[in-house]
């Protein structure tokens, strides 16, 4: 279904359902195995580096692994802080009589949770906590909430309704409505999160409430990770500046730039433009259109972002979007521009696996040993990845396999600690130096008895390694 439906027919990109099912996973715990399970199918059965995923997959619900070859692996852990674990659980799951036995014995007044969404939008801050009361909200725990009303007067909160929305109990949304207004935050999170019931509602209840909706400021990824489509074009008849630039992320929503007049150069607050999005969800269809527009300005195919400072090809090239590779470059995407890590293009594609962007890169005059903030060239991305291919390209181009990065480490004392034997055995096909020392005086050799790579050192000692005082120069 996966492969058949949402990525052959409909064109979502992998990096849309990976992101797609990590958001379902912290608004639906009950179904959070079957989630991860998912997540696992697609890992295996896609080229997918962990680079990438690692940082989609942060949730203190989820425990992320990954082997030599780079495969990654989810499970889920479900136990809480040990403090809270157990009346956290019973608010969960709305266990109504396990919570009127705890409330007989212990005060709720103290209690607060931590919000298990992501930190980075405006309307969330890193130390904020949720009441009870907001708990029920947010988790849809309607008889636990109405016990806490009639039983314990508690007051619903300015912050409740905000948070019903999320828990998608109409009742508790209903109640909330009775106290507070439909705000900024209200809308954000009904797109988000998915609650099209309730963004419907209020668009036939207030339909103007879109004309002054401000999302500007907010991470316009949390809105392109929700994957909501029915959203997009309802924003859009509401209020498309509501959506520019963010909606090229998706393809599906193509129709709408190709079919009405909108600003072909708009930038969000963080100057994201329509390439920058169509690049990262590898909108190949859209990037050559927003290309070949007479409109167009120039200058944004190589504009930064301001959080990352990367350009358009950095992202394509970080989700392997070859198509759009190509455009970019065809249309004279700056190849030597570096990411606030000091990070060129090729880096990215030595570091995810794209062979074929790595080729073309090198075919347009990238050097393959230009250096990022650590002093690392390529090849040390392509081998602490275990991309074998991308090592064997870059060393046939000139790559310095001698070299010594900020540690004084060459690509050998890490391919050594890593235990990457069939990197080994490439670098010294071409003449690495096995004595050489980084500015601890470490060899190959120590970096392979720190790693506990018995078969490294028994290889590099049949190399001519020495192996004396290799144990005590580690102690």
């Amino acid at each position: 279904m996966i492969s058949d439906i949402l990525v052959k027919k409909y064109e979502v990109p992998i990096r849309g359902i990976i992101l797609s099912i990590i958001n379902a996973i912290k608004y639906n715990f009950l179904s959070a195995q079957n989630y991860i399970d998912i997540l696992n199918f697609i890992f295996t059965n896609y080229s997918l580096h962990t680079s990438l995923l690692k940082n989609y997959c942060q949730s203190k619900y989820i425990k992320w692994t990954s082997n030599y070859d780079e495969i990654g692996h989810l499970e889920y852990v479900p136990k809480l802080d040990e403090n809270d674990s157990y009346i956290e659980n019973i608010i969960i799951h709305d266990q109504i009589g396990d919570f009127r036995e705890y409330v007989s014995d212990h005060s709720i007044e103290k209690l607060a949770f931590d919000i298990p969404e992501e930190k980075n939008d405006t309307y969330t801050n890193s130390n904020q906590k949720l009441s009870v009361i907001e708990a029920c909200a947010y988790y849809g725990s309607v008889n636990i909430f109405y016990f806490l009303l009639s039983a314990l007067n508690c007051e619903i909160t300015e912050k409740c309704l905000s948070y019903a929305i999320i828990g998608r109990n109409t009742d508790i949304i209903n109640e909330c409505l009775k106290k507070y207004s439909v705000d900024d935050r209200c809308i954000f999170n009904a797109i988000v999160f998915q609650n099209n019931q309730f963004l419907e509602y209020i668009s036939r209840l207030n339909p103007s409430i879109f004309d002054n909706l401000d999302f500007n400021g907010t991470d316009a990824e949390q809105f392109v990770k929700s994957h909501n489509l029915k959203a997009i074009f309802l924003l859009f008849e509401k209020n498309n500046k509501l959506i520019f630039p963010w909606y090229a992320a998706f393809p599906q929503a193509n129709k709408i730039i190709f079919n009405h007049w909108i600003d072909i150069n708009i930038c969000d607050s963080k100057d994201g433009n329509l390439l920058h999005y169509a690049s990262m969800y590898n909108n190949s269809e859209l990037c050559y259109y927003v290309l070949r527009h007479p409109c167009f300005n120039r200058e944004l195919i190589n504009s930064k972002e301001d959080n990352e400072d990367k350009t358009p090809i950095h992202y394509a090239i970080e989700n392997n979007s070859i198509e759009v590779v190509k455009l970019l470059l065809t249309y004279n995407a700056d190849i030597e521009l570096i990411d606030k890590n000091f990070k060129k293009p090729i880096h990215y594609s030595a570091e995810n696996n794209c062979k074929e962007i790595t080729e073309f890169l090198l075919t347009y005059g990238a050097k393959p040993n230009v250096k990022d903030e650590n002093m690392q060239t390529p090849l040390y991305y392509a081998l602490m990845h275990n991309c074998i291919e991308i090592v064997e390209l870059l060393v046939n181009n000139g790559a310095n396999i001698n070299d010594n990065d900020a540690l004084g480490q060459t690509p050998l004392h890490y391919a050594a600690r890593l235990n990457r034997k069939e990197v080994i055995e490439v670098l010294k096909s071409n003449n690495a130096d096995i004595h050489a020392k980084d500015y601890d005086g470490k060899t190959a050799i120590h970096h392979a008895v720190l790693g506990n790579n018995i078969e490294i050192v028994s290889l590099l000692i049949s190399y001519g390694a020495n192996v004396k005082g290799a144990h005590e120069r580690i102690m």
